[in-house]
């Protein structure tokens, strides 16, 4: 706020003051509260200057680093517990992901999707109703900045999948962004659902609701990889069926999303 709009509106609130019937301050009480209100207004009038890329860029210092350590970590310690001491042997790793591709890489994906989860549903429960003071950005800036932040991350690991399989013959690259890209489109599509049929009968999201109903979902698409993979021949060689459930899951995220920011308001 420029010095001359500083004091016509300083002169503007002392006016006022002296013409409120009822208010009948002392010179010290009165300069005191001009000065609260000023401070109000200029506090007002910075929130209209942040626009949503210099929201995004500030909340990586707050959320986006804890969203990638934890994308980070479970990777590193899904890999450990997956080959255990043959961690290191990248030969047998290969030949174990050969006979497990669609589980392996499907797990990882679903399980972005599981870390995402609770940073949403702290959202949620806490309504961020400082931040959206600060900054004028509502639950879906809120929640669209932490879905870019997951999605960064999940592409990062993506890229990693895909490298690893580019470093190896009895590993398909197209296999591997099939087993990755179709579990990942599924359970967003599962988490856009019940995110949606809440805010549809109550309103608003709850957290600790979608917290239960988002990660049920993606332990449900789990427990299919696992139960696919053990249990149905050829389970990750049949490629129509695998493309008709991207394709399908791909357009239905995307239609979804865009309803869902529609409908995600504190106002609601």
């Amino acid at each position: 706020m420029g010095q001359k709009k500083w004091l016509e509106t300083e002169q503007s609130v002392s006016d006022i003051l002296k013409l409120k019937p009822g208010l009948d301050f002392d010179q010290e009480e009165k300069e005191m509260r001009i000065q609260r209100i000023m401070n109000l207004a200029a506090f007002n009038g910075k929130k209209e200057s942040i626009g949503f890329g210099n929201f995004l860029v500030r909340q990586i210092s707050y959320t986006g680093w804890k969203i990638w350590l934890a994308q980070g970590i479970f990777v590193a310690v899904f890999w450990i517990l997956f080959f255990g001491s043959r961690a290191s042997d990248m030969a047998e790793i290969a030949r174990l992901i050969g006979r497990n591709l669609p589980f392996f890489f499907g797990m990882i994906a679903v399980a972005q999707v599981m870390i995402l989860i609770p940073f949403l549903e702290r959202s949620f429960r806490y309504q961020m109703y400082e931040m959206e003071c600060a900054t004028r950005f509502s639950c879906s800036g809120m929640l669209g900045a932490c879905l870019i932040y997951g999605t960064i991350g999940i592409v990062g690991i993506f890229g990693l999948c895909m490298a690893f399989a580019a470093g190896y013959k009895n590993v398909s690259a197209g296999a591997v962004a099939l087993y990755f890209l179709v579990p990942l489109f599924v359970s967003c599509n599962g988490c856009m659902v019940v995110l949606r049929n809440m805010i549809k009968q109550c309103g608003v999201a709850e957290g600790r609701e979608l917290f239960l109903g988002g990660e049920s979902v993606c332990l449900i698409c789990i427990g299919v990889l696992a139960v696919g993979a053990r249990c149905v021949p050829g389970f990750g060689g049949h490629w129509i069926i695998w493309g008709v459930i991207l394709t399908v899951a791909f357009l239905g995220m995307i239609l979804q999303g865009r309803e869902l920011m529609k409908g995600v308001s504190y106002a609601a």
